[in-house]
Formats: C-alpha cells, sequence, structure tokens
C-alpha cells in the first residue's frame, strides 16, 4: 500500500522481499529477452514466442490433451491453438506481413485465441449442454430447453447504421424474418423429432431486468394464448422465483459462520487502537485479532487512505523532531514539509511514482502549505512541540483491570507544551477528507464508540503525575481536510468524570476479551468492510 511501482526496473526498498522481487524481475527479464528485438514481423515473432514457451514448459508434458485435469487440459489445447496460428503466420509473403513490438504482438496473438471455444471434457454421467442452433443436430432423444426469451431466441440482428433491417430485406441477406423462421422451424422440428421434456424461460435478469418470453412459445391455438401468457405472468409464482423490480436476489455466504467459543484468554498487551476495534464489532475484531483474518491483495493503483495518511504523517513527524518545529516563520516551515515530502515519495516509490499517487502527492502539498501557516502562528502563541510519535515503556503504560494490569501499546502523533502556562496538549492529527470533531468520533448517543484520546490522557496525566508536575491538559484533532484553506484544532470537551467513565469502558473491554467475548456482530461499516462478504451470514447468525 506504500510503494506502488509501475514499473518493475525502478523498485526501491532493500528489505528481504524487495531482494526477492528484483531476483524475480531479473529472472524474468532474461526469459522475455528474445521479446525485446524492437520492431518486427508477425512471423519473426511466432519464433520467439515459442522459444519463450519452450524455456518455460521444458519440464512439463502436457501432451496435445493435458490428461485428465480440466485446466491442464486448456493449457494444452490453448497451446495447440498457437502452433496453429505460428504455421498459418510462417506462410504469409514479406510483404504482407505486418512490423510491430513484441508487446503488441503478444497481444494479437492472446486476441486471436481468445476467440476459440475450449469444450469441456465429456464425461460419463455429465450432462451435454449445446446452443440453440446445435440441437437440431444432436441425435440425444431427451431434450430440455432453457432460455426460451424474446432478446435470445430468436433475438435481433445487431442494429448496423448503414445496413438496417429493410436494407438487408432488399439486399436479400438474413434479416429478422429469415431469423424467426428459421428458429420457427428448428422449434417445429424438435418439438416433433423427440421428446422434449421442458422449455423453461425467466422472467428477471440477473440484474433484475424484465425479460419477455419468445415469440416462439405463443404461436398456438387462439385458445391457448392467453392461458400461456397469465401463466408466464402469474404474480404470486413471480414473487416466489423471481427478485423484485430492478434488484437481484442477495447472494447468500457459502461459509458457515459460527459464534466463536466463549474461551478465556490471556490479555497483558492491548494495542490502543484495539479498543476501538472491539467496540465496533466484537466479532470483527475477533477475525481480524484472534484469528488474524485480513484481506490482501494488490489491486491498488493509488494511495489508500491508510497509505495516504501514513505518508503525511511521516512528513509531519520530520518536521516535529528537526530545528525548524521552532520557527515562526511559515514560508520557513513550507519549505521544510515540501522538501521532507519530496524526499519520502522518493524514498517509497522511486523515479516511477504513478500518475494517481503524483496527483495525490500534489494534494498533500496543499494541505501542508496550509499546517505551515497554522504551525507558525501557533509558536507565535508559546505553544511549542515537546514530542512526536511518543511511545511509554511498559512500566509506565499500564491499566490496572481487576488486580491484572494490561499493558497500552501505541503512539502519539504529537504532545506540545506551553512555554508560559506549562499547559500540555495531547494531538492527534487526522488526514481524512472531512473534519470530525473528537466528541462525534469517540461517543454516540453518551456511549463511547473509541477510546483513542481518553486512553492518551491515562498515559499522559499518569506521566505528569509521576514528575509531579500539575498542568492543564487537553486533547485535541489537529484536522488536515480536502478543503485546505484552514486547519481545524478541534478540542475534546470531556470533563473529568466522563474521562473516568472512558476509562470503565476500557476496562469493561478488557474484561470482555479475557472471557472470549467476540459475539454477537454488529452490522457492517460500509462498503469499505472487508469482511462485508461475511455479512449476510453474520446477520443471519445474530437473528
Amino acid at each position: 500500500r506504500e510503494h506502488l511501482p509501475y514499473r518493475l526496473d525502478r523498485l526501491t526498498g532493500s528489505s528481504e522481499s524487495a531482494q526477492v522481487v528484483r531476483a524475480v524481475r531479473d529472472d524474468l527479464h532474461k526469459l522475455i529477452a528474445p521479446m525485446r528485438a524492437g520492431h518486427q514481423s508477425l512471423a519473426h515473432w511466432s519464433s520467439s514466442v515459442r522459444d519463450v514457451l519452450e524455456a518455460i514448459y521444458a519440464e512439463s508434458e502436457l501432451g496435445d490433451t493435458g490428461g485428465d485435469n480440466e485446466s491442464v487440459r486448456h493449457e494444452a489445447e490453448q497451446l495447440v491453438r498457437l502452433r496453429e496460428l505460428w504455421a498459418v503466420l510462417s506462410e504469409v509473403k514479406e510483404p504482407l506481413d505486418t512490423i510491430c513490438g513484441g508487446a503488441d504482438a503478444l497481444e494479437w496473438m492472446a486476441r486471436q485465441i481468445s476467440h476459440e471455444s475450449l469444450a469441456p471434457a465429456v464425461l460419463d454421467g455429465n450432462l451435454e449442454l449445446l446452443g440453440w442452433l446445435e440441437l437440431p443436430l444432436d441425435e440425444s432423444p431427451h431434450l430440455f430447453i432453457s432460455g426460451m426469451n424474446e432478446e435470445w431466441v430468436p433475438g435481433r440482428s445487431t442494429t448496423h447504421p448503414f445496413l438496417p433491417d429493410s436494407l438487408r430485406t432488399k439486399l436479400a441477406i438474413p434479416d429478422d424474418r429469415a431469423r424467426f423462421a428459421r428458429d420457427a422451424y428448428s422449434m417445429h422440428a424438435l418439438l416433433h423429432s423427440r421428446r422434449v421434456h421442458r422449455i423453461t424461460c425467466g422472467r428477471r435478469s440477473h440484474t433484475g431486468d424484465p425479460l419477455r418470453p419468445s415469440r416462439l412459445l405463443l404461436m398456438t391455438e387462439i385458445a391457448d394464448l392467453a392461458p400461456r401468457v397469465l401463466r408466464f405472468l402469474d404474480v404470486d409464482d413471480a414473487r416466489t422465483h423471481a427478485p423484485s423490480w430492478g434488484q437481484s436476489e442477495p447472494r447468500a455466504s457459502s461459509l458457515d459462520v459460527q459464534p466463536p467459543a466463549n474461551a478465556p484468554m490471556t490479555v497483558s498487551r492491548l494495542a490502543i487502537t484495539a479498543f476501538g476495534q472491539y467496540l465496533a464489532c466484537p466479532y470483527r475484531y475477533y477475525l481480524r485479532n484472534v484469528r488474524n483474518l485480513t484481506s490482501r491483495n494488490d489491486h491498488h493503483r493509488e494511495l489508500d487512505a491508510l497509505g495516504f495518511g501514513r505518508l503525511l504523517h511521516r512528513v509531519l513527524e520530520m518536521f516535529g523532531r528537526s530545528p525548524v518545529r521552532d520557527e515562526v516563520n511559515a514560508q520557513r516551515i513550507e519549505e521544510f514539509l515540501l522538501e521532507a515530502l519530496d524526499q519520502e515519495v522518493a524514498q517509497r516509490h522511486g523515479a516511477a511514482t504513478r500518475p494517481a499517487v503524483l496527483l495525490q502527492v500534489e494534494h498533500m502539498r496543499r494541505r501542508l502549505l496550509a499546517f505551515a501557516r497554522w504551525q507558525a502562528e501557533r509558536r507565535r502563541q508559546g505553544w511549542r512541540i515537546d514530542a512526536v510519535e511518543r511511545e511509554w515503556p511498559a512500566q509506565h503504560s499500564r491499566l490496572d483491570v481487576d488486580d491484572a494490569p494490561v499493558t497500552l501499546a501505541g503512539r502519539i502523533d504529537r504532545i506540545d507544551v506551553h512555554e508560559r502556562s506549562s499547559a500540555v496538549a495531547v494531538i492527534d492529527y487526522k488526514t481524512g477528507d472531512t473534519s470530525a470533531t473528537p466528541d462525534r468520533r469517540h461517543r454516540h448517543k453518551e456511549q463511547w464508540i473509541d477510546l483513542q484520546l481518553p486512553l492518551y490522557h491515562h498515559l499522559v496525566s499518569g506521566d505528569l503525575r509521576r514528575r509531579k508536575k500539575h498542568a492543564v491538559l487537553e486533547l485535541a484533532y489537529l484536522t488536515l481536510p480536502r478543503e485546505t484553506e484552514t486547519v481545524d484544532y478541534l478540542v475534546a470537551p470531556w470533563s473529568n468524570h466522563e474521562l473516568a467513565s472512558a476509562m470503565d469502558a476500557a476496562r469493561d473491554v478488557v474484561r470482555n476479551l479475557r472471557r472470549g467475548a467476540f459475539w454477537p456482530p454488529s452490522e457492517s461499516p460500509g462498503p469499505w468492510d472487508e469482511y462485508r462478504s461475511l455479512v449476510p451470514a453474520l446477520e443471519a447468525e445474530a437473528r
């Protein structure tokens, strides 16, 4: 999520995984070396592709059929199609051959064989599926015909701007009437040549759009026509078997979701962010933190919200550790922040940064410029940065729960101290698109839904007591939202009594974790929920 290179020749990083990727890249470059010969004829590229595939399949014994394995058999058949294509290309005379690059040649060859149909293996006991036009030629004594809808049988010829159906008729080329006559003949032949057990047609498509029965099904006696139409339009039957108008049937999860056993757990250390995760949904907390079930993919083409925030946090951390943090000149702060951003982007993404990421970086610049103006004014008011990314040793970050302390793990983005009043401000950076107050993020209808800032208060107030310092302590969000004209400094309004209730809620979370209480699940927070595929089953189980 933090490194999104789109060119393998410019990979950055010195970790073990980066070294492995570079080694794989070098091997791939050697393998596809024959395909990097500039612009050549298709006949030449056919030979080069054959050399590459022979190197890949040198130790494979696919044969022409691939054996009983379906995927291997399809792979073998695709190679046969390629050999046939190469044979054709080898006979093309040079003046008629096409000159192109290796990538274009590969794309063209793939497009040619993509039109080929690979039939599944016919095994004993399987039903054979045939297309509508193949049915009259098949010798099977029993038939089940499905999909008899007007959209497909007889359907309509593709509308052509220069060949409308009326012109097709005048030119004596296949038109809609000819298509209807052909399909009517096929239907008549099928009904009178063998036993047709059942003909079915859908009422709605998979997206919920209404479908019409084929006209061929309405070619009957007048007395039978109305009952047949009414049967198709049977409202009660349609409600039973079809989804609501414009909607598809909800897809139930195939997973057998079972409530986790309430097995006691040992909880001696807990991340501060884990409290909010548990309060949001105990079962999702269980999946993420106990079962270590998280989603992984390489589909990112730009920084997600987490990667965007991490990059901005890193730049602000670099500022908080530099001598420039005491500057009151906004321009000097701007210069440092923009230089730090460029340095961090180059380190994470290299020279070949994706265009989408470059756009995101430009938006970060605007946010950092607004931060620089705010920071210069705050320094002039007497506030100085005392610490950034502050962590506490285990013996000073405990939360007592039933005589069994829990070590709180977490980092505070920033701690400020006022030079004249000695007041202390605990600040958490927020880089989301919108500004939400601390109270809105932490409480809903007087119930605590997150405990991040109250737990920060617990850590810092304990540190002040150990140092025998008496200071006003405030908790705040420093937001850098999408609207970059201003930076919002949002102070939490909680009293000591409310903060004490937050600590009680934190202790209850620890007690529930120790009891192994992870049920029932909460509703899905939205489409970004990585466990959304389980939601239908989870809600059904909870009910």
